[in-house]
């Protein structure tokens, strides 16, 4: 099928996710054995480095997820077409997506940022530089603020305000349009729910997913330490599972729309069929209306959630 500007940021999202993934599978055997307390710690410096710098390219994944609720909010809510999209916003998104961390990770890699982290198995930002906690002069929180802490809070805020706006948008435009018979009023509060569902659940996976670790690395940049690590065994925990779990999540919410929709036309066979049906056969022709469109007509268009799970 063609390939969108939405298809396109999606394809960039899950290949975050996978970068991520691997850098959460591999952090518990990189650190380095030499001076790390963990029990699975087989690394050396250079792998701690490798590690650090691929954590910093794990944060493409909530970049895009950022950008992708600015997508959302400009062909929805100011009906900027894809083909629009495509050429005056869309470099931006990758551009800031991947630029900022790779040349933040490079940066990284050449500066010595990267060391093993106080919390939980991994290395990032932490005592820089080296031996500053005794000598004085640490810079590593302020620096994994500028680099990972900032950009992680702004990303969160557009897709809570994004998906907000989008919500109020064709709550509004949905009651100006349809005609307030009893049938018309039942099918407008179906769409409202459908876009609230979808936008809820866009924002509630990526707060479930980064919540956790997020709020353990404020921990660290405000000075609690691996021996206090029984007092916040609980976030280990959660963020322990839930943080992988992330491409997953992502994979199930921009299903759903497709998902529902298979239901809807073949009612009676199972749900393995449909999600069959969604992630193995590209049968999107059938039952997709495109990727997030636009609404193309002011008064005839009414917004809802796409098939392919945009908020439109």
């Amino acid at each position: 099928t063609r390939m969108t500007p939405y298809k396109r940021i999606l394809l960039g999202l899950s290949v975050a996710d996978v970068i991520a993934s691997l850098t959460w599978a591999l952090s518990p055997f990189l650190v380095p054995a030499s001076s790390s307390q963990r029990v699975w710690a087989h690394g050396n410096d250079a792998t701690c480095t490798l590690l650090g710098f691929l954590s910093q390219l794990s944060f493409i994944a909530i970049w895009y997820n950022g950008m992708l609720s600015y997508y959302y909010l400009l062909t929805v809510r100011y009906r900027v077409s894809a083909t629009t999209f495509a050429s005056r916003y869309e470099p931006w998104v990758h551009v800031l997506s991947i630029g900022y961390n790779l040349i933040a990770g490079i940066v990284g890699v050449s500066k010595g940022y990267y060391s093993e982290m106080e919390l939980s198995q991994g290395c990032f930002i932490a005592e820089y530089p080296e031996g500053c906690e005794i000598n004085g002069g640490c810079t590593g929180a302020l620096i994994g603020w500028i680099v990972a802490g900032a950009p992680a809070l702004f990303a969160f805020g557009s897709i809570l305000v994004n998906n907000a706006v989008i919500y109020y948008h064709v709550k509004r435009t949905t009651h100006r349009t349809i005609e307030k018979s009893f049938q018309g009023r039942v099918h407008q509060n179906r769409r409202i729910q459908a876009v609230a569902t979808q936008a809820f659940l866009y924002v509630g996976t990526f707060l479930v997913a980064y919540l956790w670790m997020f709020t353990i690395r404020v921990a660290e940049s405000m000075g609690v330490q691996a021996s206090d690590e029984a007092k916040i065994y609980p976030l280990l925990v959660l963020s322990s599972i839930f943080l992988p779990l992330q491409g997953v999540l992502n994979l199930l919410v921009y299903s759903r729309p497709n998902y529902l929709r298979v239901r809807n036309m073949y009612p009676k066979e199972s749900r393995f069929f449909a999600l069959k049906q969604v992630w193995f056969t590209n049968n999107e022709s059938k039952f997709s209306s495109g990727d997030a469109g636009t609404l193309k007509s002011r008064n005839a268009n009414i917004s809802t959630v796409s098939t392919t799970g945009a908020i439109v």
